[in-house]
């Protein structure tokens, strides 16, 4: 392998364990903000169950 090839292999695993990166990150956020999703629907079924919460 000479030294272009080399460089370009370098090139395509940078860009590979980039995207694979930026993927973990957006699952991370995916996952928080589903389960930041999840707990407002308990805390609106809790509101609308309970009338005595609507109290401020």
């Amino acid at each position: 392998m000479n030294e272009l090839e080399r460089t370009a292999l370098n090139e395509i695993l940078r860009t590979v364990t980039y995207i694979a990166e930026k993927l973990d990150e957006l699952e991370l956020t995916t996952a928080f903000l589903k389960g930041s999703v999840d707990a407002l629907k308990l805390r609106t079924d809790q509101f609308v169950s309970d009338p005595s919460s609507q109290e401020h």
